[in-house]
């Protein structure tokens, strides 16, 4: 990618700095950047085999990204639109049917997958994405503002000015690189953004669900700035040089302190955890989930027929559920009450008779112990270590059963917050 940073064979673009993590919105970016590259690529070549590929990149992206809805709509129109431009009739005709095809297919993917997420809760929960419809102009101009604040360490592009002045040479670049599809895509694209806040169909100008579209504005405005360089050749290379070393300076001085040392991902992944409360596992054993954790351990656990059940309390309106004989105990709320109910009932599953629950040992398995933990409550405190599950093994005094604890921690503030429930509960 343009404008990265190079540590060892890996370039990472300023908003994927924000991300230590591989989720949906990793995929999402990168689906974007395919379908654009392929149209390029097709633009630089047009062939009714190219445009079958874009077609089918764009529906199987679905079962990866669902804003390839956005990006393969917007290339599709474009490229329709600069067949119309140019007279180029036959063009115009297999764009259309391959842009009617994949969103046949697209739209296939949705009613089969996922019509039955979208949910109302959803729209309450992203309800601060959504741009005001009824405070006319300075809302709209008030929810731009603030957000692109939120957004601009991200983006590190600088000011809206200068971010829209280099996305704009971008655009002009790509059109007189005859990729005028491609230069037309961007407009597109961030008009059905705009219109999908506007519709509360899509959160917009959010770090996570605008991903993607971060990742393609930077992209783009590296090709603007490798345009600028270009022209400024015309008159003198040291004029271009210049232009380049400054550019990448401004941009690295802010991207720097976010650039980490490692090349490999610390192994924080879902399966990684799963695998090992498989190996920690012993017959009798309970194990604990939080509603967080349940869906990824859910995904990779396959000895107890996990169930994919509707449930009008999660926002996704559904959750897993595991047989009675499986011992493995789902939290479905939060706070205090339901997490000690939880406990409680996996304290009767896992013993017989009475007795207290004492934690013996705790584990953040990030490749690394916790720091502390307490023996006689199983809370971990471990200021500043790593973010992910906590996996606890709760043994009983004089028995061969534990309970395995596993909890998924979105922040240190929450983890914090859920040793001390911990603490309270009296394991």
């Amino acid at each position: 990618m343009p404008e990265c940073w190079p540590r060892g064979q890996r370039y990472l673009c300023r908003p994927r700095l924000f991300r230590n993590d591989l989720k949906q919105y990793t995929a999402e970016a990168f689906v974007s950047l395919v379908v654009l590259a392929l149209t390029a690529n097709l633009e630089r070549r047009w062939s009714r085999r190219g445009l079958v590929v874009l077609a089918v990149t764009v529906v199987a992206g679905k079962l990866l990204a669902h804003t390839v809805v956005f990006v393969g709509t917007a290339v599709f129109v474009s490229l329709t639109l600069v067949a119309v431009a140019e007279r180029q009739w036959p063009r115009v005709g297999e764009s259309v049917a391959a842009g009617v095809s994949s969103a046949v297919g697209v739209a296939a993917i949705y009613l089969l997958f996922d019509r039955r997420s979208d949910t109302a809760d959803l729209k309450t929960y992203w309800g601060a994405s959504f741009p005001p419809t009824n405070r006319g102009w300075p809302g709209f101009r008030d929810f731009f503002v603030d957000h692109y604040q939120q957004l601009e360490p991200y983006l590190g592009l600088g000011k809206v000015w200068l971010a829209g002045s280099v996305v704009l040479a971008g655009i002009v670049t790509l059109a007189l690189a005859r990729r005028r599809a491609v230069a037309l895509a961007v407009p597109v694209l961030l008009v059905e953004m705009l219109v999908a806040g506007v519709a509360k169909r899509y959160p917009l100008l959010d770090l996570r669900t605008s991903h993607f579209l971060l990742v393609t504005l930077a992209v783009v405005g590296a090709i603007g700035v490798a345009g600028v360089a270009a022209l400024a050749a015309r008159v003198s290379f040291v004029a271009s040089l210049a232009i380049a070393a400054l550019a990448s300076a401004l941009y690295l001085n802010h991207s720097e302190p976010y650039l980490r040392g490692h090349t490999s991902i610390s192994p924080s992944d879902v399966p990684s955890q799963v695998r090992y409360i498989e190996q920690q596992r012993r017959p009798g054993d309970v194990i604990v989930l939080n509603r967080g954790a349940g869906y990824g351990f859910g995904y990779y656990w396959r000895r107890d027929n996990p169930q994919f059940t509707a449930n009008s309390t999660a926002l996704q309106g559904w959750s897993v559920t595991y047989p009675a004989s499986s011992n493995i105990v789902v939290a479905r709320k939060g706070g205090y009450r339901a997490i000690s109910a939880t406990m409680q009932r996996a304290r009767r599953m896992a013993r017989e008779g009475s007795g207290r629950i004492k934690t013996e040992h705790a584990v953040r398995h990030l490749g690394r112990r916790a720091r502390g933990h307490d023996h006689d409550h199983g809370a971990v405190g471990s200021k500043g270590a790593d973010r992910g599950a906590l996996l606890r093994r709760v043994d009983l005094p004089g028995r061969a059963r534990r309970v395995l604890l596993w909890q998924r921690a979105d922040s240190d503030r929450r983890r914090r917050g859920r040793a001390r429930d911990g603490a309270r509960l009296q394991l």
